[in-house]
């Protein structure tokens, strides 16, 4: 299919007539879970979020500006695959403690994880949030900024603030060629 017809098709669509939605949808269908695919490399997340991608299309053809289709359903595709990985991301804890094989290890494990909260219990508290929200949570600069509503530099600045008494911390207790 070329670009006039598609861009026939989605304006079709724009107008109300979502008889031509199945005939996009099988168009695109295959491309749309390359990109998915590309980002996430799952197969099975690919299909999931190729369904949610065309849904997103269903509700959001109005704000469809009626230049380039496909450039407008590539950029949905690839922004809800990538929030698809942030969530991913976000869902998993990033501290976990690994199987160890001695006792010995386990019980040093379980004081390290002791000593490493007890160090964040130690910052401020605006200070152990931006921490928590930007290693345990995996949240960008610009998305804790958000949350916080201050501007991008607050949030650079407070880390590292952060991250100087943390080090010192980690000195006293002797975490820190552990951690280095």
């Amino acid at each position: 299919m070329d670009f006039q017809q598609d861009l026939h098709l989605a304006r079709l669509l724009q107008e109300g007539k979502h008889e031509v939605f199945p005939l996009l949808m099988k168009l695109y269908t295959k491309k749309v879970q390359k990109i998915a695919f590309d980002i996430t490399g799952s197969q099975s997340d690919a299909e999931d979020i190729t369904q949610e991608v065309f849904l997103l299309v269903l509700e959001k053809i109005q704000q469809w500006q009626g230049e380039n289709f496909r450039a407008w359903l590539f950029q949905i595709a690839r922004r809800r695959s990538i929030d698809h990985i942030r969530k991913e991301k976000s869902q998993k804890r990033k501290y976990s403690p690994e199987v160890f094989f001695t006792p010995k290890d386990r019980l040093w494990e379980k004081e390290k994880q002791g000593l490493v909260q007890q160090v964040l219990e130690n910052l401020p508290p605006g200070q152990k949030e931006i921490v928590i929200l930007k290693h345990f949570q995996n949240l960008s600069i610009k998305e804790i900024a958000q949350h916080r509503k201050c501007a991008e530099g607050t949030v650079k600045a407070t880390l590292f603030q952060a991250f100087q008494k943390l080090r010192e911390e980690f000195r006293k207790t002797g975490l820190q060629e552990d951690i280095e």
